[in-house]
């Protein structure tokens, strides 16, 4: 295969595994231009896997805080929360959040433009009027959300009513209600039981919001697992991609894992997180996302033949310049603790 290298051994990096020569990969995401990991890979090719080895093992060797939004609530079991070091948050269903946009709007978490088009996304404002809702949150003198949509009430937008109306009901209400949800120490929130998809992305760009204020204090790491649910909110792609850049000066690690980059290549925002990532982590893909791996990394036809047939854990790392088969050899202990598949 036209790789072009054989291994690849970072000054204070973790062990993952061994190229197809069978040399050590020892990597260090800080060796690289900038600390954005992507792992993709279908169902059962060792996705969730790699991400729980990788995070265990940069955990043992560095002093790094590890947050992340889990949709699945595969990180937040009791034995692997355990091994991670983590405080496992499972966001259930009425649970009051405190997750005001407009607060944080007013603590300087985001401004006022980039929440209007937060909020048109995720309650499907017509792009005729968003300019509306862009100028209706800059001039507001609202300290909530609630207090927000009051206003749009008094100068009767009821175009715009008719789509953000829902931020009052339950349960769209209970995620601005109340008091912020806990972020101190090493923090995973599993929300898989918010049943409605829309919700979990409502959810998720929020509590990443709030997370962001945390990792602005330097050297944590946000992960985003089964991230092909947010590939329908450019905006919120958008919000991954500015807290990774804003993170980069602090030595954040941002670690963007999905099963289906062909939903996340489809937008501009999704191309950008795929594409600008300093390292990626190929494990073994659906054909439908050939065309996509080859825009976004150019990869050959041998190596995309390679992807198609790899077994559980091997793949291709492009890490900088380097480029390279990759088998994950997680332990006995990880297996035994990590694995998903009931054989294990």
């Amino acid at each position: 295969y036209p790789f072009i290298s054989e291994d690849l051994i970072d000054e204070n990096g973790i062990f993952l595994g061994v190229s197809g020569s069978n040399s050590p990969i020892v990597f260090n995401p800080y060796a690289r231009n900038n600390y954005n990991i992507v792992i993709l890979g279908e169902t059962g090719s060792g996705k969730s896997m790699t991400t729980k080895v990788f995070l265990r093992r940069l955990r043992r060797k560095m002093s790094i805080g590890i947050n992340g939004i889990d949709p699945e609530n595969e990180y937040v079991k009791d034995a692997v929360a355990k091994e991670l070091g983590i405080t496992p948050v499972i966001v259930r269903p009425g649970q009051k959040l405190g997750l005001d946009l407009v607060k944080f709007v007013r603590e300087g978490l985001i401004d006022a433009t980039d929440a209007a088009e937060l909020l048109a996304d995720l309650y499907f404002v017509p792009q005729e009027l968003r300019p509306r809702l862009r100028r209706a949150l800059a001039s507001s003198d609202a300290d909530t959300i609630f207090q927000f949509i009051e206003e749009l009430r008094e100068i009767k937008a009821e175009d715009l009513l008719k789509y953000l109306e829902a931020i009052e009901s339950p349960p769209d209400s209970y995620v601005y209600d109340g008091t912020p949800i806990d972020i101190t120490g090493n923090v995973v929130f599993g929300i898989r039981e918010l049943r409605n998809q829309r919700l979990k992305v409502v959810v998720s760009s929020l509590l990443t919001l709030l997370l962001q204020r945390k990792m602005l204090t330097g050297k944590q790491l946000l992960f985003v697992d089964e991230a092909w649910i947010f590939s329908e909110y450019p905006s919120v792609l958008n919000l991954f991609q500015e807290v990774a850049r804003r993170g980069r000066k602090y030595g954040d690690i941002f670690m963007y894992v999905t099963q289906r980059p062909w939903d996340v290549y489809a937008t501009p925002e999704g191309r950008t997180i795929l594409e600008q990532a300093a390292t990626a982590i190929l494990l073994r893909q659906r054909a439908a996302a050939t065309e996509v791996l080859q825009k976004a990394y150019n990869l050959s036809q041998a190596e995309i033949e390679f992807l198609l047939t790899a077994n559980p854990g091997q793949g291709i790392i492009r890490a900088g310049n380097y480029k390279l088969t990759i088998q994950i050899l997680p332990t006995l202990e990880e297996l035994r603790i990590f694995s998903t598949s009931p054989a294990v």
